[in-house]
């Protein structure tokens, strides 16, 4: 029975993980797709170098790359792909910024309307919370402490803004404009580039205790499980 038992427990793990990645590559796709619709040309469109570079780090199949492209440049057929900013407020008034990438605005809308409203929150009417934040590329390094001084003053050369450190990580933000240069040159200079995009920093931060943390990190999580929403930004902590 241990051993039908462990089989079961390693089917089960590998379905969920499956589900996971399938989601993910179903978002990848989808960025890229959107992307797509400022060219398809890697070396002119920064924005889908990023998307693509993000894919293969994610290992996205080269074919389903290629197909998201081709969609997006009208070759794949399929109806066109629009970015939506969504603004909204979740409990104890943290703001929260949604980006879809979508078909059908009615569809995507009503899901993230039901989501909010099952915990407590609510959409927000255009510029009530993005003022609240500050948009930014962002770049995200894996590299071991000693090399994080030399891979910083590149950083700071290159024209990036601000940098966190935690551990073996390096969070680096730059101007939008500047994200793909500032990642090249630190790809050049030998850097670990884990992931790289356009997000949305907060100004400052709502601090919750454990409780609430919970409840609204349930629904950060539910709305970046939706399929056609490719990022969640908030402000707590």
């Amino acid at each position: 029975m241990s051993g039908h038992s462990k089989w079961s427990t390693i089917k089960h793990q590998k379905a969920v993980k499956d589900a996971r990645r399938g989601i993910l590559f179903t978002k990848l796709a989808t960025q890229i797709t959107a992307a797509t619709a400022s060219g398809d040309n890697l070396d002119m469109n920064p924005t889908l170098k990023v998307a693509v570079d993000n894919a293969k780090r994610q290992g996205m199949p080269k074919d389903n790359i290629e197909r998201a492209i081709a969609r997006g440049s009208g070759r794949g057929g399929g109806a066109r792909l629009a970015e939506i900013i969504y603004e909204a407020y979740g409990p104890y008034g943290v703001g929260i910024i949604i980006r879809a990438i979508t078909d059908n605005k009615n569809r995507v809308l009503s899901e993230i309307k039901a989501t909010l409203n099952r915990a407590g929150g609510n959409l927000a009417e255009q510029g009530a919370v993005t003022y609240q934040f500050e948009e930014k590329g962002l770049i995200c390094v894996n590299e071991n402490v000693g090399k994080q001084e030399d891979l910083q003053l590149i950083a700071i050369e290159a024209g990036a803004q601000d940098i966190e450190t935690a551990g073996d990580w390096l969070k680096i933000y730059t101007q939008p404009q500047d994200l793909q240069k500032v990642k090249k040159i630190l790809e050049d200079g030998g850097a670990k580039i884990h992931s790289a995009e356009i997000m949305f920093k907060p100004k400052s931060i709502i601090m919750l205790d454990t409780e609430k943390s919970a409840q609204v990190a349930r629904l950060l999580e539910i709305l970046e499980n939706i399929n056609n929403i490719s990022n969640v930004f908030s402000n707590f902590k």
